[in-house]
């Protein structure tokens, strides 16, 4: 496939840049955000298709441990969604997400593959302790949700009740984090890719906007 489509890393990179400024745009317009929510699940699609493209290091660890991940995120999600007893009360009605499994979003599971992987490598890059690499990027990953949430339900992806995020949601997205990179780590995944940071950079920049012009 890569020598069919034969993509560069600085043509993705400008792509990815593009892409996401065109988004903010029409999101922040009140009169194409409409529109360009339902792109949603597009957009998650098209960030798994950059990342792994550009992985450099395929091996039977990375395969059986992302796969990991994702089932414990759908888990954990399809039981937060359905008792609210881990991230808080919330649901995924009305999302744009696309199709579900016992109330959660599939590609709900896909996301949280992506921000681990990014960050994983972005922390890996810090020749620190790897309990360091872990508490690390589970801030980073905090910091991240942070910054989601208070537009994630004027994007329709998920709703919280009476519309407040609790304090709760965000312990558990530290742990869950910290676990899921700990994993990665755990299993000596040694992954590689020439783009996901400046993905994970782009996503920072993208949600941070939104949270200024919705």
């Amino acid at each position: 496939m890569k020598n069919f489509l034969n993509l560069s890393v600085y043509s993705v990179k400008k792509f990815i840049i593009i892409y996401y400024a065109i988004g903010l745009i029409g999101l922040s317009i009140p009169l194409t955000a409409k529109y360009f929510i339902y792109i949603t699940p597009f957009s998650i699609l098209i960030n798994l298709f950059f990342v792994l493209y550009f992985n450099i290091n395929w091996n039977a660890r990375f395969i059986i441990f992302g796969s990991l991940i994702f089932l414990l995120s759908m888990a954990a999600e399809i039981t937060g969604v359905n008792t609210g007893v881990i991230f808080g009360s919330y649901t995924y009605d009305n999302s744009v997400l696309g199709p579900k499994l016992l109330g959660t979003p599939v590609i709900i599971g896909i996301n949280w593959i992506i921000l681990i992987y990014c960050t994983v490598i972005l922390v890996d890059k810090f020749r620190i302790p790897v309990i360091v690499k872990i508490l690390a990027g589970g801030i980073i990953m905090l910091i991240f949700d942070i910054i989601l949430e208070p537009v994630a339900g004027k994007l329709m992806m998920w709703n919280w009740l009476n519309g407040e995020v609790p304090l709760q949601n965000y312990a558990a997205w530290f742990i869950m984090s910290c676990l899921f990179i700990g994993i990665m780590y755990l299993g000596k995944t040694d992954i590689k890719n020439t783009v996901s940071a400046h993905l994970l950079l782009v996503l920072f920049i993208f949600f941070a906007g939104l949270n200024l012009f919705l």
